[in-house]
């Protein structure tokens, strides 16, 4: 029988007594049966030959289609059958398993790839099955490094074997495209024209580089649930349940269809620009807070006084586009690997005032341009929106001359 549909989360005892019924389930390129890894037999050649194995089975599956390793289940022996699932073994050292390949991957593995998926499936009281999921590489090529073997491994139908020179570099060239396909759709969306909205804007795009597997279906209730639930809820609930701070989850009650995929759309007081396309690009964007110093005029009838923008409303704004992304990716499961770039938009001549702690305030600005770009940054599976987000803060402080001064809002975790 085929591998059952359910994700492997899912799976219990009944599913992997369904992989030996008649007809068995078969390897295919991105399934493959081990029955163990002797990771911890004695003697230094077996024990290398094993690191070996283990390091080609993540690379190949890696710098193929990915897929998924089922270690605990026993294959036919004889090669010339087909790799058929024969019978449910188990293994009783799961986490130590665990534990040993992700040391070799991190290790032993030059560009690794994303981050391994784990599964532990009980099957009887003292075995389990270990299901460990390999991402496929999407802008490099993950190369065996041990004891002097530098070697690009593939997996072609049920085999690892090493790539070729024409392979590798056929492979490279094709990451390059794709990477720019992604900044060629971020250059397209970056220079929308934004008349029509109010500023100073801050504009958050992340384009992700393409795994064709993965999409966000247009299911509004779904990716509103996701939003209620962020992860920046998560990290400031007492800020999060306050309107006035536009949590990311509250965007999620007012999302449409759109032609892409899913919109949110707000223009009066204040803009807020949320959209979420069925490749997994998001793109986010909201104007800054307005308000006046001590000892500032506020605006008159008469004589209408610059607006000031504070910088913690501008860091804000960068996070909750951060953390929109990641709650996006974490409810659908689609790959992490995206660029991501943020532009402070249309600041004019309004200064921005910058709190500080200990020295009461200071303003500084504008900015010198009336659109600044902030670094273009791969995301890789392994980001979190804090560390993003430090670096664009700083690179922000940087363009106002204040990076020496600068304090962090205390919200930022």
């Amino acid at each position: 029988m085929p591998l059952s549909p359910k994700p492997y989360e899912s799976w219990c005892k009944d599913d992997l007594d369904s992989l030996i019924l008649d007809p068995p389930a078969v390897e295919s390129a991105r399934v493959e049966f081990k029955m163990t890894y002797e990771l911890f037999a004695e003697g230094k050649e077996e024990k290398e030959r094993v690191q070996l194995a283990v390091l080609k089975d993540i690379s190949a599956m890696a710098n193929g289609s990915g897929g998924s390793i089922l270690i605990g289940v026993r294959q036919t022996p004889n090669p010339d059958m087909l790799p058929m699932a024969v019978a449910i073994v188990g293994v009783t050292e799961a986490e130590k398993i665990k534990k040993a390949v992700e040391s070799l991957v991190a290790t032993h593995l030059d560009m690794r790839p994303g981050a391994l998926k784990w599964h532990t499936i009980p099957h009887r009281p003292d075995r389990q099955v270990l299901i460990v999921e390999v991402p496929q590489n999407t802008y490099s090529l993950s190369m065996v490094t041990l004891k002097g073997v530098n070697q690009f491994w593939i997996r072609r139908g049920t085999d690892n074997r090493l790539m070729t020179t024409d392979e590798i570099q056929y492979r490279f060239g094709d990451f390059v495209k794709v990477r720019d396909s992604a900044s060629a759709a971020m250059d397209h969306i970056l220079d929308c024209d934004l008349s029509g909205y109010t500023g100073p804007l801050v504009w958050f795009v992340a384009v992700p580089i393409a795994r064709h597997r993965d999409n966000v279906p247009v299911d509004l209730l779904r990716i509103g649930s996701a939003l209620e639930s962020s992860c920046y809820r998560e990290a400031f609930p007492e800020r999060a349940s306050d309107p006035e701070c536009g949590a990311a989850g509250l965007y999620g009650k007012g999302l449409k269809p759109c032609l892409n995929g899913a919109k949110f759309e707000k223009v009066i007081d204040g803009t807020v620009v949320l959209e979420i396309r069925r490749d997994g690009t998001v793109i986010f964007g909201s104007s800054v807070e307005s308000y006046a110093p001590p000892g500032h005029q506020t605006h008159s009838d008469q004589e209408e006084a610059k607006a000031y923008h504070k910088l913690e409303s501008i860091y804000e704004v960068l996070y909750r586009g951060l953390c929109v992304l990641a709650d996006i990716q974490r409810a659908f499961g689609i790959g992490r690997l995206c660029i991501a770039q943020a532009i402070v938009r249309k600041c004019n001549d309004s200064p921005i005032f910058v709190s500080q702690a200990r020295r009461g305030a200071r303003t500084v600005g504008p900015l010198e341009d009336s659109d600044t770009r902030l670094s273009r940054i791969m995301l890789e599976d392994s980001w979190v929106p804090r560390g993003v987000f430090m670096v664009w803060a700083k690179e922000l402080a940087n363009a106002l001359g204040c990076e020496q001064c600068i304090v962090l809002p205390p919200w930022v975790p």
